[in-house]
């Protein structure tokens, strides 16, 4: 097991020492296996964490957000590690709400986002944006990214969720705040209900997180008055470069109708014998 140490913090200069110290103590505690992946990246300077700065153009009311590594073309070779940006807003205190949202928000961008194949995932979503290599309409290509950018998004929560769901069972002095958040965040209340289905189901591994990720993904969709879908709909948008176009407004539309807030349009109804559909 790998243990860290205060220096991988040196890039949150200002933030509140001894909220830096507790989530310092619980990220090593090795009880949480689930945080051993963020130990070793952090560990190895495969990813480093620091405070955003206004030049970094952080959404707002965004806590924490990931900027992909840079690896050189030829060998591979990291030439620059992925990088967690904080904002500095949400250092200063030192509670145990604060602490395990900062742990959440490390491991949610930073092994969520991070994670090699979600890397690469995002850039072949890119990519196809862009040159459109199946010769697809705005719409279709559109709608590609947008639920690529939702399943991201949901992958990442899920992430969290595992260090959240592992600590649950542990008796520790977060206990009570933990249960709180988990209970009352609905994409992480979402990822219990599924757990405990796909459990039923004999799942396991990927098979399922494939399952838990494909049934989360309406609720991820609508979380935070659709934050995410919003923001995916807004750089398909700018990346084919159709803002305060018609075409970008008709599409907008045409995305807050079909990613709605129950998930995706139904588009074909199945009436049973007992009247459900």
């Amino acid at each position: 097991m790998t243990v860290i140490n205060s220096i991988v913090f040196s890039g949150l200069t200002g933030a509140n020492p001894e909220l830096l110290r507790r989530a310092l103590a619980l990220i090593n505690n090795q009880s949480l296996t689930s945080l051993e992946p963020l130990r070793k990246a952090l560990a190895s300077g495969e990813m480093v964490i620091r405070l955003a700065a206004t030049t970094d153009a952080v959404p707002a009311d965004v806590h924490a957000t990931f900027r992909d590594p840079v690896r050189d073309p030829q060998t591979g070779a990291l030439v620059k590690p992925g990088t967690v940006l904080v904002k500095a807003e949400y250092l200063t205190l030192s509670n145990d709400f604060t602490v395990l949202q900062f742990i959440d928000d490390i491991f949610h961008e930073g092994r969520g986002h991070g994670a090699t194949e979600r890397v690469g995932a995002r850039r072949n979503a890119h990519n196809e944006l862009v040159a459109n290599p199946g010769g697809l309409s705005l719409t279709e290509r559109g709608d590609a990214y947008v639920k690529a950018w939702i399943d991201d998004e949901t992958v990442a929560r899920y992430t969290a969720f595992t260090f959240r769901k592992e600590l649950s069972r542990l008796n520790t002095e977060y206990s009570g705040v933990n249960r709180i958040v988990m209970s009352s965040d609905s994409t992480f209340a979402e990822f219990a209900r599924l757990d405990s289905i796909a459990n039923g189901m004999g799942l396991s591994g990927a098979d399922k997180t494939a399952y838990v990720i494909e049934q989360a993904r309406r609720v991820v969709s609508a979380y935070g008055n659709h934050v995410y879908r919003n923001s995916a709909s807004e750089h398909v948008i700018d990346t084919l470069r159709l803002k305060d176009t018609p075409e970008g407004a008709a599409y907008d539309i045409h995305v807050k109708a079909t990613f709605n807030v129950v998930g995706y349009v139904v588009t074909d109804v199945a009436m049973y014998d007992d009247n459900s559909s």
